[in-house]
């Protein structure tokens, strides 16, 4: 899967979250890391096991592609979104959430 594809695909967010969000905005935190875990710690295990089955690396190198890889899509994720200024800040700042969760457990799962 291509950088672009991730990020497509990340811009997604599981059914009712955005509603949570909007609904109960203090708890705002909890809601994306409850989703971010069901969403994407199995995900994480995959890639991270997959890594390994190519490629001879240590959970380091592991955890500094992942790194690289959730880099470069919040970078397409800000330019997608970033045009429309303070009109998109909000959905903006929830992707870039949602991208730095995938990143959590993207590093856990690169250290086992």
């Amino acid at each position: 899967m291509t950088i672009a594809e991730d990020a497509q695909e990340v811009r997604r967010l599981p059914p009712g979250l955005w509603e949570r969000l909007r609904q109960d905005p203090i708890r705002s935190p909890e809601h994306i890391a409850l989703a971010a875990a069901r969403s994407f710690g199995p995900q994480a295990a995959r890639w991270a096991g997959d890594r390994r089955a190519r490629f001879r690396v240590t959970p380091q190198e592991l955890a500094i592609m992942a790194k690289k890889r959730h880099a470069t899509m919040a970078r397409f994720e800000g330019a997608a979104t970033g045009v429309g200024g303070v009109v998109t800040m909000v959905p903006d700042m929830a992707a870039l959430a949602w991208i730095q969760s995938r990143l959590v457990f993207y590093i856990a799962a690169s250290y086992g």
